[in-house]
């Protein structure tokens, strides 16, 4: 994490924040693919 961000938030904090964040996506991912195919088989 490179200054001024290093200031408040750690290496660590990141690291998690990003895998929240791929988590996040990838559910949205999933939701879409699952509404798409809910609507092609209505």
């Amino acid at each position: 994490v490179q200054w001024p961000l290093s200031l408040v938030i750690s290496r660590k904090a990141l690291t998690k924040y990003q895998l929240i964040f791929r988590l996040l996506f990838h559910c949205n991912h999933v939701h879409r693919q699952l509404c798409a195919a809910w609507q092609v088989h209505q």
